[in-house]
Order: C-alpha cells, then structure tokens, then sequence
C-alpha cells in the first residue's frame, strides 16, 4: 500500500513538473516545433518535386496533390491502383530513370537524417514537457501554437527513439495531454498509413487495449 501511494505521488509530481516546465519554456519549444515542421516539410518537398518532375504516381505524390487542391477526403482517389513505381520507371528512357534515381537516393537520404534528428527532439520534448499539444495545452497566446503531427507522423516508429516515443505518447494520451484527433492521426501512421482517412475511424482505446502488450 505504501508503495502504491508512492508512486502515485511521483506519478503526480512529474505530471506537474510538466506542466510547469511547459508554461516557463513554451516560446523556446514554439520556436523548436516551428523550425522541425519547416525543416521536415522541405526536404520532403524535393520528393514530391521529383514525383512531379518524372511524372510518378505514388499514394504520397497523390494525397499532397489532393492536399494542395484542398481535398478533405483523400480516399477519393483509389491510391491501391496506382501502377507500381518500378513499372512506372520501366516505361522511362533508361538515361532517364538512372537520372531520377540518382535524384531519390540523395533525397531520401536527406529525409533519413532529418526524421532521425527530428525523432530525438520529439523524444526529449515528451520527456521534459508532455506532448505539446495544439488543443490540450494552454499556450500563452495563438501565435505560439504549432501542431507536431506533421513531424511526428514522419519518424521511425520501429527505430528504438520510435518505441520510445509511442511509450510516451500513449503514457501522455492518458494523462490527458494528447487529444484523440491527434493521437488518431498519430496511431493511423504507426499502423501503415493503410488509408486516407488520417485515423479518423481509429478507436483509440480499442487500439491500446488491442496493443497493450507491444
């Protein structure tokens, strides 16, 4: 029993730790999620350029084009029929396609390293201050609010910082810092991105229980 009452007490400590460090450093951690989302949405840009460029459909290619158009639902568009990119690529001229995949490979080596960095950033962020949620924080003013899926959807999530985080991002859902949007969206990429829906058809604690053991 007394051990039950100490931990509920660290339990409770560290949740208002949080909150504290989250509201004295907030325009820093506003500052540091600003300069991820722009880092993390411009090297991913190069990917859809070359898509773009090449003319190669693929269901991120699709989906950020339907994005751009300001489609709501990105199931619209069956992305389970695009032709797949090798045969796509095999209709290019040889010189061509050896263009295009000298041009990937350094792009996505690019996207590697920034989503590992990134992973570890998010990862002491979760640790120090919670989730920095855009809904359930209590931000000192709108301009300092900066929504973090968009990075945190593009990790690693089998890395060993990716297990790390889902750990805490489900210890932080249930601390009720993580809002079911988000943790939705989040979750809908720890799956696989299976569809366009972002998550929205994920119960979140059907899926913890189902999940409890990883």
């Amino acid at each position: 029993m007394k051990n039950l009452f100490v931990i509920l007490i660290s339990i409770c400590f560290l949740s208002c730790s949080k909150n504290y460090l989250f509201k004295r450093d907030q325009v820093s951690i506003s500052n540091e999620l600003k300069v991820m989302v722009f880092t993390d949405q411009a090297v991913r840009k190069q990917n859809t350029v070359l898509e773009r460029e090449y003319k190669i459909r693929t269901p991120s290619s699709v989906w950020d084009s339907l994005i751009v158009t300001g489609a709501k639902d990105l199931n619209v568009i069956d992305v389970s029929k695009l032709p797949s990119v090798s045969s796509q690529l095999q209709k290019m001229p040889m010189e061509v396609k050896k263009q295009f995949e000298k041009k990937v490979k350094e792009s996505e080596k690019l996207v590697f390293i920034t989503d590992s960095i990134h992973a570890n950033k998010i990862y002491k962020i979760l640790q120090k201050y919670g989730y920095p949620s855009y809904y359930f924080r209590t931000w000192k003013s709108d301009s300092l609010k900066q929504g973090i899926t968009s990075v945190l959807t593009h990790i690693n999530h089998q890395s060993i910082v990716g297990k790390k985080i889902k750990r805490l991002m489900l210890k932080e859902y249930q601390a009720r810092r993580v809002s079911d949007e988000e943790m939705k969206h989040y979750l809908w990429d720890v799956d696989g991105r299976k569809d366009g829906s972002f998550g929205k058809n994920i119960d979140v604690n059907k899926w913890i229980k189902n999940n409890s053991s990883e």
